[in-house]
């Protein structure tokens, strides 16, 4: 199995209208196992408006900090799990995905983030007051992070990251995590510069921390191949780094994108099937995602007999 990251420090580059729909997509190719996609944006746009669910307090913090589902002292996995992952299937409204569940996250994920700090700080200190001077085994955020999410790779076959615009404590352990970076980025400097950037610190990573995860798929989102501005940048990122990652068939601008989700929680490939639209860029949004769904399924190696 794999985990794919969808990551970017620009904000409004699509990250979560990319996690969803590619999470959407693959669940209904692999037909048969499991898909998960963990929100670790505070936000918590993924299970409510992108895929309509209600989170009901459902938090990916409550896996990640060690102050929840305690028992004898240590942190009950299975019942974190159980307690906040839930299913994305809708059937009962048309909606099927009957292999996608969510790990959703809320604004609670904040304090997480601030009490995994104070146990790895906790911890070090119980360590070097036992004279413990080995500090290549000491915790840090990526290993506990790591440690709390790592058995899920043995339920779910795939797991999709949404990732929050903003570095912090967690980057690390998104890098330590994820398999294979997917970073969508609009056709402008900003976008582009934070996606140089962070193909900078994945390679910084790989280097001091030993981490396997690459930045392997650029997507440009919001493109208007009219422009002379777009067709140039665009040219210019695939001359440039066509060699060691795949740019990924643009995605046009088009308001079904948005439409989905204000429609009640559709991704732009529901949407579509539904609304009867004829819309050539929307049409296009469409395939541009199924282009990226196809890649990273194949990415997967799944046999083509396993379905048969």
């Amino acid at each position: 199995m794999k985990v794919f990251a969808v990551v970017n420090a620009a904000g409004g580059v699509g990250k979560t209208t990319t996690a969803t729909t590619l999470a959407v997509g693959l669940s209904r190719l692999l037909q048969g196992r499991r898909v998960l996609l963990i929100d670790l944006d505070p936000q918590g746009d993924s299970a409510s408006t992108m895929l309509g669910l209600r989170t009901q307090g459902f938090c990916v913090s409550k896996v990640i900090d060690g102050r929840s589902y305690v028992t004898n002292g240590q942190l009950d996995l299975k019942a974190a799990y159980q307690a906040n992952i839930l299913s994305a299937d809708r059937s009962e409204e048309g909606i099927h995905r009957p292999n996608l569940y969510v790990l959703p996250s809320s604004d609670r994920i904040k304090d997480a983030k601030t009490s995994m700090i104070e146990e790895v700080a906790n911890r070090v200190r119980e360590l070097l007051a036992k004279g413990n001077h080995d500090y290549a085994s000491f915790p840090t955020i990526a290993k506990l992070f790591t440690e709390r999410l790592n058995p899920l790779r043995n339920i779910f076959d795939v797991i999709i990251l949404d990732c929050p615009p903003s570095s912090d404590a967690f980057e690390d352990a998104i890098f330590a995590f994820a398999d294979i970076i997917i970073s969508p980025t609009m056709l402008d400097y900003k976008s582009l510069r934070a996606t140089l950037l962070l193909m900078n610190r994945v390679t910084k990573a790989q280097q001091n921390d030993g981490v396997h995860c690459r930045v392997k798929y650029m997507v440009p989102t919001f493109v208007d191949l009219r422009t002379k501005l777009a067709q140039s940048m665009l040219a210019s990122l695939e001359e440039r780094y066509g060699a060691y990652l795949t740019i990924s068939t643009p995605v046009p601008r088009t308001i079904s994108v948005a439409e989905g989700p204000a429609s009640g929680g559709l991704t732009i490939l529901e949407y579509q099937e539904g609304s009867g639209s004829t819309s050539p860029a929307a049409e296009a949004a469409v395939q541009a995602y199924w282009d990226l769904i196809n890649y990273v399924y194949d990415d997967l190696n799944i046999p083509e007999t396993a379905y048969v």
